[in-house]
């Protein structure tokens, strides 16, 4: 039994949730459910998703991750964060509008591109970067450097 299933067999029970990280943004739509789908089978409908996007996947991953079961995700606007950023919020709702028909109660979308516009401008205008296909920002400590060199025990959950 990995280490990951055995901590969450123990403590699934005491948490009202539990928000797995792609702190790499390696995450693709197909690993997101895989991840969801293990993580339910221990801990129930618990899940909420943070991920980065360094690969450019982490929309359609968390889409992936809601389409799952997760209860929903962490992001910020224009997907500021380190790195390729995080997943970009603004860009999941209007995907989940667009694309699959779903509103977000709770979701004023009439000011979303008036808050987008005001974090450009409290950023001077400078776009984040939105993929980071090259990896020009290594990985050079936490447990995300651990498992990039070789320690996958770090993200055991088989």
């Amino acid at each position: 039994m990995g280490y990951l299933k055995e901590l969450l067999t123990e403590i699934g029970p005491k948490i009202r949730f539990y928000q797995p990280c792609d702190t790499s943004g390696i995450m693709t739509p197909k690993k997101s459910k895989e991840h969801v789908r293990f993580l339910e089978k221990i801990i129930g409908q618990k899940v909420v998703v943070h991920y980065h996007n360094d690969n450019g996947q982490s929309v359609e991953s968390v889409i992936a991750a809601l389409q799952e079961g997760a209860l929903g995700f962490d992001g910020t606007f224009l997907g500021i964060g380190e790195r390729a950023g995080n997943v970009a919020t603004e860009k999941v709702i209007y995907t989940l509008k667009d694309k699959y028909g779903i509103l977000i109660g709770g979701i004023n979308y009439d000011e979303i591109e008036n808050t987008v516009n005001m974090v450009k401008k409290m950023c001077r205008g400078v776009d984040p970067p939105s993929v980071n296909l090259d990896r020009k920002y290594p990985n050079i400590s936490g447990i995300h450097a651990r498992a990039l060199r070789g320690k996958r025990d770090a993200f055991d959950y088989e």
